[in-house]
C-alpha cells in the first residue's frame, strides 16, 4: 500500500510539470515550492489556472500531497482521474512494481522513473525520486533575510506530547529592545497546511518599515488539522497559547504586552480574529493558566468568520463546510451535533464595543473564501460600533489574485493601507 502512495504522488508530480524539456522535472517542481513548506501556492505554481485549479483538489489555494493523491479513496479530482484506480490497473500482477508494458503513462516518463534502466520501476527507485526532491530541504530551511534583520527561530513555546510549537521573532539590528511593540502573523492553509517558516518574503513592503521602527515581527506554529487528531479547536487554543506565551516571557523577549497586533490570511485571518475577539474565551496549556492578554489591532486578510450561517459561503467552487463530512474534518462534529462548538469558532459570535480596531480585506471575486464574510463582519461591526474598517478589492480572488482585470485597489496600496492601519495603532 506503501507504494501504492508513493507511486500516485510521484507520478502526479511528475504529470503538474511535464513538457518541461529545457530543466530537470524534478529541480523545477523544487524550485516551484519556493518557501520550502511542502505545499505549491498559486504564485509558486509554474503553470496556467486551469491546471492549477484542476490539481487543487480540496480548493485551498495551495496542493499538497493531499491534492496529488485525491483518488486514494476511490474520489476524483476535477480533471476526473482516479488515481488509485489508474495505480492498480498499472500494477496489473500486484508485484508492486511496473513494467514498461504495465505503464500507462510516456515512454520517457517511464524512461526517467527508472533510474538503474532495469526495465521496472521499484520501490527503491521511487524513494530515490523522493530523497532527490527533498534534497536540500535541510538547507534551505533557513530563510535569506537582509543583512539588517536578526531571526531567533524555533522558540518552543507549547508541548503536546512529544510534538513542539514554536515561533520565530525577526527583529531589526541594531535596535535595543526593552519595549517594543510586536505584530504576530499567523499562516493560512485551510487549517491543514501552512508553515510558520519563510514569511518575510514577499511582505517585505510592509514588514520592512515596521522592523525599522522597532516593531518585532513573530510567526507561529499551530496544529495541522490534516495531522488526524486535531480541529479548529486547536488551531485556536494553540494561536491563543503563542501569544499568551508572548505576554508571558515579555521582559526577557523585550516586548510590551500591551502593544501586540495579530496578523493573518485566510485561515490565518480567522484565527487573528479568535486572538483579538475571544483572548479569554479558550482555555489552553497550564502554562498559560494565569496569563491573560488584549491585542492592540488585528488584520485580516480574506479569512472566514462565520461557520454556522452557509449563506455566506454561496459561491464557493468547492462544498465542505456545508457537509457533514466537511464539518467533522474541521470541527470533529457535525453543526447539528454541536452548533455550540461552531458558533464558539465564529469571529463574529464576538462583535462588541469593546472590540480592538480590526481590518478586514477581502477580495470581490473570492471563490475560496467568499467575501460575503467579511462583509457580514463589517455590518454587524457597524450596528454593534465596534470598530472596524473594510476594503474590498476589486477583480480580486482569493490571495488578491486578479480575476479578468486588474485588481483596485493595487497590491502596493493595499500593502500601504495594511501598514498604515498597523502603525497607528502600534505607534
Amino acid at each position: 500500500m506503501q507504494f501504492k502512495k508513493k507511486f500516485i504522488l510521484y507520478i502526479c508530480l511528475y504529470a503538474i510539470i511535464s513538457g518541461a524539456d529545457k530543466e530537470n522535472k524534478l529541480d523545477k517542481l523544487k524550485k516551484m515550492d519556493a518557501n520550502g513548506d511542502g505545499t505549491i501556492s498559486r504564485e509558486e505554481f509554474r503553470g496556467n489556472n486551469e491546471q492549477f485549479s484542476k490539481t487543487d483538489h480540496n480548493q485551498d489555494g495551495k496542493l499538497d500531497a493531499a491534492d496529488f493523491t485525491a483518488g486514494k479513496k476511490g474520489a476524483k479530482n476535477k480533471g476526473g482521474i482516479d488515481y488509485s484506480a489508474m495505480f492498480i490497473q498499472m500494477d496489473k500482477n500486484n508485484d508492486q512494481k511496473l513494467s514498461a508494458d504495465e505503464f500507462t503513462g510516456k515512454p520517457e516518463m517511464f524512461t526517467k522513473l527508472d533510474i538503474d534502466s532495469s526495465g521496472f520501476i521499484t520501490v527503491d527507485e521511487l524513494d530515490s525520486i523522493k530523497k532527490k526532491f527533498l534534497q536540500g530541504r535541510d538547507e534551505d530551511k533557513k530563510e535569506i533575510l537582509p543583512d539588517t534583520i536578526e531571526l531567533k527561530s524555533g522558540i518552543v513555546f507549547k508541548k503536546i506530547g512529544s510534538r513542539e510549537l514554536a515561533l520565530d521573532i525577526y527583529r531589526q539590528k541594531g535596535l535595543v529592545f526593552k519595549k517594543s511593540p510586536a505584530l504576530v502573523f499567523i499562516h493560512g492553509g485551510g487549517f491543514k497546511s501552512g508553515s510558520r517558516l519563510k514569511v518575510y518574503t514577499g511582505k517585505e513592503a510592509i514588514l520592512k518599515p515596521l522592523l525599522q521602527k522597532g516593531i518585532q515581527f513573530v510567526s507561529i506554529d499551530y496544529r495541522l488539522t490534516s495531522d488526524g487528531t486535531s480541529t479548529l479547536l486547536e488551531c485556536t487554543t494553540d494561536c491563543l497559547d503563542a501569544l499568551r506565551y508572548l505576554v508571558k516571557n515579555s521582559p526577557a523577549l523585550g516586548i510590551d504586552p500591551g502593544k501586540i497586533a495579530v496578523w493573518g490570511s485566510s485561515a490565518g485571518g480567522h484565527l487573528a480574529l479568535m486572538c483579538a475577539l475571544a483572548s479569554d474565551r479558550f482555555a489552553g496549556d497550564d502554562d498559560f493558566k494565569k496569563t491573560a492578554f488584549k491585542v492592540k489591532c488585528c488584520v485580516d486578510w480574506f479569512g472566514p468568520v462565520d461557520f454556522t450561517d452557509f449563506s455566506v459561503w454561496a459561491g464557493r467552487n468547492k462544498e465542505d463546510v456545508e457537509t457533514e463530512e466537511g464539518q467533522i474534518a474541521l470541527f470533529g462534529k457535525t453543526l447539528s451535533e454541536d452548533k455550540n462548538l461552531f458558533t464558539s469558532l465564529s469571529p463574529i459570535s464576538y462583535i462588541s464595543r469593546k472590540n480592538p480596531p480590526v481590518l478586514l480585506i477581502h477580495g470581490d471575486k473570492d471563490n475560496v473564501v467568499p467575501c460575503e464574510h467579511s462583509r457580514k463582519y463589517y455590518a454587524a461591526a457597524k450596528k454593534s460600533r465596534a470598530k472596524a474598517e473594510y476594503i474590498e478589492v476589486k477583480n480580486s480572488g482569493h490571495g488578491f489574485k486578479a480575476f479578468n482585470a486588474e485588481i483596485s485597489p493595487s497590491a502596493a496600496d493595499l500593502n500601504k493601507k495594511t501598514l498604515d492601519f498597523l502603525l497607528r495603532h502600534l505607534k
